[in-house]
């Protein structure tokens, strides 16, 4: 009898412990966006200059170099690109300054661009795009001053990164 007066009691309590219970529900919500991506289109080349000079390629003509950049459209995206570039030909090097515009499609229409500013993806057939022109000047020196001085076959590159301003 004390056994079932026990386990009657122990039933009763656990009874009122799910009696006094609440419950609510969990929502879950999910912005997707597609994948910031950036390819090259078109390589920065001077092609050849002579010493003595500071050979410059504006980011707005048809020389500049361009990368492509595709994302969701109408998102803004951080561009980060080098302000300077080393181009080494062995142990010799020379500096690349660097100058940017942006544009959904054309030189010519670049607005300047400075590094980790953010800039909107525009439609370009249903795909969010923005196009990065790089320009600028080539320089002896590190601390971009000095006319080129030694002959050389000179190459380099420079990374440039991209992501969403809302993560």
């Amino acid at each position: 009898m004390k056994k079932l007066s026990s386990l009657i009691i122990a039933l009763f309590v656990l009874g009122l412990g799910t009696a006094f219970g609440q419950t609510a529900e969990l929502n879950a919500t999910a912005d997707v966006f597609q994948a910031a991506e950036i390819t090259e289109e078109a390589p920065l080349e001077f092609g050849i200059v002579e010493t003595g000079t500071n050979p410059s390629i504006d980011f707005n003509t048809a020389d500049a170099g361009v990368m492509l950049i595709t994302g969701s459209i109408g998102e803004n995206i951080f561009i980060q690109y080098p302000d300077q570039i080393t181009l080494e030909d062995g142990s010799d090097q020379i500096f690349l300054e660097t100058t940017a515009g942006t544009d959904l499609n054309t030189a010519s229409s670049a607005t300047a661009f400075t590094s980790e500013d953010s800039v909107e993806l525009l439609d370009e057939s249903g795909t969010g795009t923005i196009r990065l022109f790089v320009g600028g000047t080539l320089n002896q020196e590190s601390d971009n001053t000095g006319t080129l001085t030694t002959p050389g076959n000179y190459s380099g590159s420079g990374t440039i990164s991209v992501s969403y301003t809302s993560f």
